[in-house]
C-alpha cells in the first residue's frame, strides 16, 4: 500500500473518487479536506491520508493504485 504521506492534486483524487476535479476544489474550499496550495496558483494538494479518512467518513469510493 501507498504510504498515507504520498502527496497528490486534484485531478488525480477526481479519477480516483469518480467525481471532476472542481467537485474536490470544492471539497477543500469549503474545509472538507485537509489540503495545500501550491505558491503562485490554485493548484491543490493533499495528502493520501486525509483522502482516504474523508472518503471513508462519507462513505465514498476511493479506488486508488497501490504500487
Amino acid at each position: 500500500m501507498i504510504s498515507d504521506d504520498k502527496i497528490i492534486g486534484t485531478t488525480e483524487i477526481a479519477k480516483a473518487m469518480g467525481v471532476t476535479p472542481k467537485t474536490v476544489a470544492k471539497w477543500c474550499d469549503k474545509g472538507h479536506l485537509k489540503h495545500t496550495v501550491l505558491p503562485g496558483g490554485n493548484h491543490r494538494r493533499i495528502r493520501l491520508g486525509d483522502i482516504r479518512k474523508f472518503a471513508k467518513g462519507h462513505g465514498l469510493p476511493f479506488e486508488y493504485p497501490t504500487k
